[in-house]
């Protein structure tokens, strides 16, 4: 279970690190501030798994 869900949250980061590039790429920064919120949640959940499980 845990296996899972760090490959999914690589994953998500990963995209999430994909779309970023691509939008500060073309200069389009309105979607940055959810974004950075974004990373910042999915953060929260590695940190979370890798410190914090039983």
């Amino acid at each position: 279970m845990i296996i899972e869900q760090l490959i999914f949250i690589t994953l998500a980061f990963a995209l999430f690190v994909y779309i970023f590039y691509q939008l500060i790429k073309k200069n389009d920064t309105k979607y940055v501030p959810v974004l950075a919120i974004e990373a910042v949640r999915y953060s929260n959940r590695f940190y979370t798994i890798i410190f914090y499980r039983k």
